[in-house]
């Protein structure tokens, strides 16, 4: 039969040495999943250097991670009002395609960086379409696209981010404007 015996002092140290070992490497493990960055702060300091997608180690007495930062292609909608060069208020609805490029950057920056993405596409379209009338931002819409890609591709490099596309998905017209049209189209 099974026999219970006591553990001598020598045996429990050893069980807790053990135990000890066990505990701060499954806490030095992390593992990234892809798309992911992680930030890493030691003694309060964040460290540039981010985890990779993957298996990683840090050290769990003296390193925590920060923050998770997403590095896939994020999206932000809006919609944006501007007047055109015949005095005729359109809604734009505008989406920013982006992708986070430096993760230490924008830890501190996020809100920053939603804020100046929404502030400037809006002053860049605004600039755009004040030139053209409505006719002409309707044909024109794939232009406008590309002129509003390269003048926000890389506004928000300085936090740690690249505009990869934007694309005026939807123009509305002004209910006059659209009365007249049909009145044209019924003729």
């Amino acid at each position: 039969m099974w026999r219970i015996r006591k553990l001598n002092i020598n045996e429990h140290i050893l069980i807790a040495i053990v135990l000890l070992v066990v505990f701060v490497i499954s806490k030095s493990i992390k593992v990234v999943p892809e798309g992911e960055e992680w930030i890493i702060e030691t003694f309060g300091k964040i460290k540039k250097e981010t985890l990779k997608p993957g298996m990683n180690f840090i050290f769990p007495l003296i390193s925590r991670v920060k923050e998770k930062i997403c590095i896939m292609k994020q999206n932000l909608c809006l919609t944006v009002n501007a007047c055109n060069i015949d005095n005729t208020m359109l809604t734009y609805d505008v989406c920013i395609s982006y992708r986070i490029t430096d993760p230490a950057k924008i830890i501190n920056n996020s809100e920053i960086l939603k804020d100046k993405l929404i502030s400037e596409s809006q002053i860049k379209l605004r600039e755009i379409v004040e030139s053209k009338t409505w006719e002409d931002t309707l044909k024109n819409v794939d232009e406008i696209n590309e002129e509003l890609l390269k003048e926000m591709k890389y506004m928000v490099t300085d936090l740690g981010c690249i505009v990869t596309n934007v694309i005026l998905s939807d123009i509305h017209l002004p209910k006059d404007v659209v009365d007249k049209l049909k009145k044209e189209t019924d003729k």
